[in-house]
């Protein structure tokens, strides 16, 4: 009887990191610090954050009109598109290049795992 508690202990706890790479709980992060430099790096950090966030066939364009520099940070808009929705995003990047905010708008988020 102890043999098989043993057992079922020692398979559950191999199992669970298994289990738990399929769910939210253990979702690989994006890193928000990204390259100071000027408005362009801001935007391609936005736009790696974006690509990491939603779903694969998403298409992401800048709103380069929209877009600006204060004297502390990167205000960035996009314009989100896929087959079936189209929707805005907003990021703000501090000078040192750390995404301080972001928000999707009109626009589905799907994550990016097996059960999707």
């Amino acid at each position: 009887m102890r043999l098989i508690r043993y057992l079922l202990t020692v398979l559950t706890l191999m199992t669970t990191p298994f289990l738990l790479s399929g769910c939210e709980l253990y979702k690989e992060r994006y890193d928000l610090q990204g390259k100071a430099g000027g408005i362009a790096d801001a935007m391609e950090h936005c736009r790696a954050l974006m690509e990491f966030n939603l779903h694969e066939g998403t298409y992401i364009y800048f709103d380069a009109a929209s877009s600006r520099e204060t004297t502390e940070f990167f205000e960035i808009f996009l314009y989100l598109q896929d087959s079936t929705q189209e929707g805005f995003a907003h990021c703000q990047v501090n000078k040192q290049g750390l995404i301080t905010g972001y928000a999707v708008r009109d626009f589905a988020e799907e994550t990016k795992s097996f059960a999707d």
